[in-house]
């Protein structure tokens, strides 16, 4: 990282992603890809993997005691620019960000530098060419019965973290007709059991709506849209209103599902969107309002997050809070080529502080990592500073060289990769379709290894981004 930098970009330099000049739309993404690419080709491993570890080995009090009441009897709500538990005591929400269990997260679970174009989706669905659509379908039961359980959540408690950010796609919980939006049982049990845990583990959870229908951005690996045809549909072309409508019922559904649920600490309506160049920044507040007034429909209760655009960077189109009980919620990373939070730092936080003041309202960090140890361990230090929750992204991944720590790191599997060379099928990748007997040989062994009791976990990342 340069060891001296210019002032970034604020966010209320109407369409900026911080550290990006002016970037819009397509223009935007296509700088993200190779930024992306080019950060995890540079970046160099560090953090070293230790005995198990307990909450007690760690001075810091992220972690929910033994003694509290447990689940709460009231919800975590917004007070001022507070995040408060439900008897009104201020919470600081230490999160780790659960994904790649619902849909397969390419980059997470193959070659990092060749996966970023490809959509979890794409990733998921190739493998019925494969060995066909039964056993594939049965495969991937198979891979979430495995790769998050609830020894994932106890163990995220006993290292002193108090919640999960659950990462959620449209398509792994529901079926989209039109502008319709129906939750499917068997799939959103898996939800259901994440919140079960979460009470027998003592977490909270936070519920992230990870895509929406039609894709709130165009990134193929964030928003699981085709990286054939990567358009945001929720916000161009003609089914735009319907994906919106849908998006809008989905959240119904699920707040009247989870209406009780006291260990949800919130709902995120909308990770990361991007509108496309062309579309007014009202259209973001306007899905906005409309997804509030779903949720507050059937809960009055739960405190909901808002994201900014530009991939949660910029929330200049917001003139006052949508709602009492509301969070806003930004993201950081360091990536290759922009300068925004290239070292943590006041000058990056500052608009968003100035948010916070202005609205009255609390700031939450729902994504942040994919660096070095110095420069995570910086960044909860600044925001435990200004009283700013966190989620560490992500909670598990696959091991690499040319990668920096995460808490849970997967074994190396390389039968598998060999497969998912092929699944990911971009530049780089393998356009020869592995054989029958060595798919099932690769997918043996992803299946024996993705448990986090068969992971490497990283107490030196642990004990920095809690303690520093």
């Amino acid at each position: 990282m340069p060891a001296t930098r210019r002032a970034s970009p604020t966010p209320s330099a109407r369409g900026r992603l911080p550290g990006s000049s002016n970037l819009r739309g397509d223009e935007m993404n296509r700088s993200w890809l190779i930024a992306t690419g080019l950060t995890l080709l540079i970046a160099a491993a560090t953090g070293a993997c230790e005995p198990a570890l307990d909450a007690t080995s760690c001075p810091g009090d992220a972690g929910i005691p033994a003694d509290a009441a447990w689940p709460p009897a009231s919800m975590v709500h917004a007070a001022g620019t507070v995040i408060v538990d439900g008897d009104g005591a201020p919470l600081s929400l230490r999160c780790v960000n659960v994904d790649a269990w619902l849909l397969p997260i390419p980059y997470l679970v193959s070659d990092a530098s060749k996966a970023l174009l490809t959509s979890p989706s794409e990733f998921a669905a190739r493998l019925d060419a494969v060995v066909g659509a039964p056993r594939a379908a049965e495969f991937w039961r198979q891979w979430r019965d495995a790769f998050i359980t609830e020894a994932d959540f106890a163990r995220i408690h006993a290292l002193g973290f108090n919640c999960a950010r659950l990462v959620v796609y449209h398509r792994a919980i529901a079926t989209v007709t039109g502008d319709q939006a129906t939750l499917d049982e068997a799939r959103v049990a898996h939800v259901d059991a994440a919140v079960a845990w979460a009470k027998a583990q003592r977490l909270y959870l936070v519920l992230d709506l990870h895509t929406a229908p039609g894709g709130q951005n165009a990134l193929p690996t964030v928003a699981d849209v085709p990286s054939s045809d990567p358009v945001a549909r929720l916000w161009e072309g003609p089914t735009a209103a319907a994906n919106q409508r849908a998006t809008v019922a989905l959240w119904r559904a699920l707040a009247e599902r989870y209406k009780d649920e006291t260990v949800i600490a919130g709902f995120d309506l909308l990770n990361e969107p991007s509108l496309p160049d062309g579309v007014a920044p009202s259209a973001l507040v306007d899905l906005y309002r409309r997804l509030i007034a779903a949720v507050r429909e059937v809960d009055p209760r739960h405190l909901v997050f808002v994201e900014g655009d530009a991939l949660a960077h910029d929330f200049s189109m917001f003139d006052a809070p949508l709602d009492a009980n509301l969070a806003y919620e930004f993201h950081a990373y360091a990536l290759t080529g922009l300068e925004a939070w290239a070292t943590p730092e006041l000058a990056d936080l500052q608009p968003y502080l100035d948010l916070r003041a202005a609205h009255d309202r609390p700031l939450w960090l729902g994504e942040f990592g994919e660096q070095t140890l110095e420069w995570q361990t910086q960044m909860t230090a600044l925001m435990d500073q200004h009283d700013i929750g966190w989620a560490l992204y992500p909670w598990k991944r696959k091991q690499t060289l040319f990668w920096n720590p995460v808490p849970q790191r997967i074994p190396d599997m390389p039968k598998w990769y060999a497969v998912a060379a092929y699944l990911a099928r971009s530049p780089g990748g393998s356009t020869q379709p592995p054989s029958a007997a060595d798919a099932e040989a690769g997918m043996a062994e992803a299946l024996s290894v993705i448990g986090v009791e068969r992971c490497a976990e990283d107490l030196a990342l642990v004990r920095s981004v809690l303690c520093h």
